[in-house]
């Protein structure tokens, strides 16, 4: 395997792209998403839906990455990801806090939700995740796929947990 560096980012193709986030990035990729629902500005979202951030274990489901681009000294991954968590039995959404339609309702009440997120993983020159940040957080159904039968065509690398 080549030592990775910026350049040699700059000279992939996408298909070499797929075998270097397969080879090299997944697992870094996998700690570094699971994260995010940890900070902002999902974590906040969270709160708002009912989830207590504290207690808060997202079940991963899946993730795809849709380009890779390289500017300066940083190669760039462009991603969304999708997980579930449930909600506190007990809560009920406030005026300042956003409903969202459960997947499921369990008999204590308590509701598992789907959260989707946009963001962008960037890797510096070294080959080490930084700086990776959340564009935008979405909690509506109607913007969530069908996971059991999707499959997203845009996409260059699909991580599939579901």
């Amino acid at each position: 395997m080549q030592p990775w560096s910026t350049q040699y980012a700059r000279s992939l193709s996408v298909e070499q792209w797929v075998d270097e986030i397969g080879a090299r990035f997944v697992k870094a990729i996998q700690q570094e998403v699971n994260s995010l629902p940890l900070r902002e500005p999902i974590k906040s979202t969270l709160a708002k839906c009912g989830v207590e951030p504290e207690s808060l274990s997202p079940c991963l489901v899946d993730w795809d990455i849709y380009n890779a681009s390289v500017l300066g000294e940083t190669a760039s991954l462009t991603f969304t990801d999708w997980f579930f968590v449930i909600t506190r039995p007990w809560h009920r959404p406030q005026d300042d806090e956003i409903a969202v339609e459960p997947v499921l309702v369990d008999d204590d009440e308590s509701q598992t939700i789907l959260i989707g997120f946009d963001g962008i993983l960037h890797i510096d020159n070294a080959g080490a995740l930084s700086e990776s940040e959340v564009v935008t957080v979405y909690t509506d159904p109607d913007l969530m796929p069908v996971l059991h039968e999707r499959d997203d065509s845009d996409s260059i690398f699909s991580f599939h947990h579901f």
